[in-house]
Order: structure tokens, then C-alpha cells, then sequence
């Protein structure tokens, strides 16, 4: 498929079942990309709210872009994740399922939550990851910091992406991948597709598959989550 760019749509809610209505901003799921191993969903979750889930068949990254909530995996400890309403101006906390594992949120402030998924076999366990165990490689203009990556997942991985104004940055082809950006105050960026450069707004998302993806930013900063799958490695069923 073609690189392609979806907006952010606020208005967009579904039913949760012990939850009710949820608004949904972000739906990439596998049965709207076409994608085989890489879906984003992300959910503005209210203060109060409580969510229950499983992991079934895939391995899950949920991470706080804000907010904060308490959030449990099967019988073990209670983590209290996030810490205020700033989206990926910092690196987000974040969680490890692995397959068929259950969890429970409880939003203690209002918060942007973000599932990305992709079908694996069960072989890590689950793992709280803090922002402070993540490693960060900067050129100038530009900061990435891994959140999940190998070692940590089979074949799921995610990083943070800061870029400041004047940088151009190319995502190499990766199979699957999908980046969501922020863009505060007055930022302005954009992506190079076909061509031509196309403005990218607050909250959109990019996606493309074995295509390489052209990212530059004119005024301000811009921070993004880039999410992509990997092959499984030999040994892996």
C-alpha cells in the first residue's frame, strides 16, 4: 500500500462493554489498514472510568500520552502511570502485555491512552517500562528514544521522536509502521509524499508500508511515536 496520512477525529466514539461510550480519535486497527501485523488505536479515557482488556492473540504496548491512571496486569501490582496532561513531550509511560494476558485501567484524570498491537507467540513477559530506562541517541535538531524494543518484544517495537525546526528526518522502510504526531502552539511540519510536501496537523497520523517516510518541521517542534514491526527471528515459531 501507498504511505497515506488520517486526522485525529474527536467526534469518533464506541461502545466499551463495562465502560460505555469512549471517544476513539485514533482507529488503526488491522481491519481498516490492511496492515498484517501493526495496529494503533488511541482513546481519550475520562477521570473515573474504569477498563478492562485482553490481550488475546498479540503482543500490546499501551502507553499514557496523558494523564494519569492506575493500571494492574492479571493479579499483580498496581502501577500508577503519568503524571499530567502534556502529550509526547516526554517520553510516555508505558506497558508490555504479551498474548492472553488481562489488565485493568483506572483513570485517575482524564487521559489519552494509545494500544498498538501486533499477533505474537508469548515469549517475554509482562513489563512495566518507565521512561527513565530508555535510552536516547541525539544529532542535532533531533532526539529518539527508544520506549519498547528488542529484547523487550517479539516483534513489536516504539520510539519517540523529537524534531526541532530546519531538520528533515527520513524513516527508512520497516515493513509496517505508523507514526502519530503532536504539534504544539504554532509548530508547523510536514511529509514529503509523491512529491509533494503536505502539511501535518496536531494529532494526525501517518502510516505506510515498505515505503520510506519524509519528515520535516518549519517553525517550533514536533514529537511523534513511531511504531513498526519487525520479523520474527529465527527460532520463533
Amino acid at each position: 500500500m501507498s504511505a497515506a496520512r488520517v486526522s485525529a477525529d474527536p467526534s469518533r466514539r464506541i461502545e466499551l462493554e463495562g465502560v460505555g461510550p469512549a471517544e476513539r480519535p485514533i482507529d488503526l486497527g488491522l481491519e481498516l489498514t490492511g496492515f498484517q501485523t501493526l495496529g494503533y488505536r488511541m482513546y481519550q479515557f475520562r477521570a473515573g472510568q474504569e477498563i478492562d482488556g485482553e490481550a488475546e492473540g498479540d503482543e500490546v504496548l499501551i502507553l499514557i500520552l496523558s494523564g494519569q491512571v492506575q493500571m494492574r496486569v492479571d493479579e499483580g501490582e498496581i502501577w500508577t502511570l503519568g503524571d499530567g496532561p502534556a502529550a509526547f513531550d516526554a517520553p510516555p509511560a508505558a506497558v508490555y502485555l504479551p498474548p492472553n494476558h488481562h489488565y485493568r485501567i483506572t483513570t485517575l484524570q482524564d487521559a489519552q491512552v494509545g494500544y498498538v498491537r501486533s499477533p505474537a507467540h508469548g515469549k517475554y513477559p509482562p513489563r512495566l517500562l518507565r521512561p527513565e530506562d530508555n535510552g536516547t541517541e541525539a544529532t542535532a535538531g533531533q532526539h529518539q528514544r527508544s520506549v519498547l524494543g528488542a529484547g523487550h518484544s517479539e516483534r513489536l517495537r516504539c520510539s519517540q521522536i523529537l524534531l526541532e525546526a530546519g531538520i528533515e528526518l527520513r524513516l527508512d522502510s520497516a515493513g509496517e509502521r505508523i507514526v502519530h504526531f503532536h504539534l504544539s502552539g504554532d509548530s508547523r511540519a510536514h511529509w514529503v509524499h509523491d512529491g509533494s510536501m503536505q502539511t501535518l496537523k496536531d494529532g494526525d497520523a501517518l502510516m505506510a508500508c515498505d515505503e520510506d517516510l519524509n519528515l520535516g518541521v518549519e517553525t517550533g517542534q514536533a514529537a511523534a511515536l513511531s511504531f513498526w514491526t519487525q520479523p520474527l527471528q529465527p527460532g520463533q515459531p
